[in-house]
C-alpha cells in the first residue's frame, strides 16, 4: 500500500494538479477569510466555512477525477491488479493519496485561527471541530469520486460525474428547505451531508454524524474496491 501511496501522491505533485488544487483552495479560503474576518477584525469564522462549502464540492471531483480513469485509460490498471498489492490495499492507498491533498488544503484554516488571535479570540473548539466535519465529509465525498472514477476511463465524466453527485446533495437540502413539509425535512436529514456538517460549523461533535460519514467512506470504498476488480479484469 505503500508504494500505491507514494506512487499517487508523486502524480499529483509531478504535474501542475497537485499544486493548482492547493492554490486554488487556499485563494478563496483567504478572500472569504479576508472578506469576513479581516475586514471586520472579527474571530468569527461561520460566513468563510459556509462559503467554502461549495469550493469543496468542486474541489475534491478534480482531486479524485484521475485516481483509477487514468490508470483505465493507460491500461495500467491491469498492472497494479497482477502486483503482490491486494485490490483493497490499492483502493486504500488512492484513497489516502487523496485525502492528503485534501487535508493539506485544510490547514489554512488551522493557519486563520492563528492569525486570529492577533487581533481577536479565536473561536478554537468551532474552527477544530468544523475543520474535522470538512475532513469527514470530504472523506465521504473522495470515496464517492474515487467509485466513480473506477468506472469509466474518462477523467471528464469522472469530475462530472463527482460534481453532480455533489450538487445533488447540495440541492436536495435546499429543496426540502423550501419544501416546508416535516416529514420531507426528516427523511432528507438521515440522509444529507449539509445538515450533518452544520452541526460541526455550530461547535457540535455528535457521534451519529462521525458514523454517518464513516460509513459511507467505507460502503463507497467498499463499492471501488468490487468495481475496480470487475472492470479492470473485463
Amino acid at each position: 500500500m505503500a508504494a500505491v501511496l507514494k506512487r499517487e501522491l508523486g502524480s499529483y505533485f509531478r504535474s501542475p494538479i497537485g499544486y493548482t488544487i492547493i492554490a486554488i483552495f487556499y485563494f478563496f479560503a483567504n478572500i472569504f477569510f479576508n472578506m469576513y474576518c479581516l475586514s471586520y477584525n472579527s474571530g468569527n469564522m461561520s460566513s468563510v466555512f459556509q462559503n467554502m462549502f461549495l469550493i469543496v464540492l468542486f474541489i475534491i471531483p478534480i482531486i479524485t477525477m484521475k485516481t483509477f480513469s487514468e490508470d483505465k485509460k493507460l491500461g495500467t490498471d491491469k498492472l497494479l491488479l497482477t502486483s503482490p498489492v491486494s485490490t483493497g490495499r490499492i483502493v486504500f492507498g488512492k484513497y489516502l493519496s487523496a485525502m492528503i491533498i485534501y487535508v493539506i488544503c485544510l490547514l489554512i484554516f488551522v493557519v486563520h485561527g492563528l492569525i486570529i488571535e492577533y487581533f481577536s479570540t479565536a473561536q478554537w473548539s468551532v474552527i477544530l471541530c468544523t475543520v474535522l466535519g470538512l475532513a469527514l465529509m470530504g472523506s465521504a465525498i473522495i470515496s464517492i469520486g474515487l467509485f466513480i472514477s473506477s468506472l469509466t476511463e474518462s477523467q471528464v465524466i469522472a469530475c462530472v460525474g463527482t460534481l453532480g453527485v455533489g450538487f445533488f446533495l447540495y440541492i436536495m437540502d435546499v429543496l426540502a428547505n423550501l419544501a416546508n413539509n416535516a416529514i420531507v425535512s426528516y427523511v432528507v436529514g438521515v440522509f444529507t451531508f449539509i445538515q450533518r456538517f452544520s452541526n460541526f460549523t455550530l461547535g457540535i461533535f455528535n457521534p451519529a454524524d462521525v458514523l454517518y460519514f464513516l460509513s459511507v467512506t467505507c460502503l463507497f470504498l467498499w463499492f471501488t474496491m468490487k468495481s475496480f476488480g470487475k472492470n479492470s479484469r473485463s
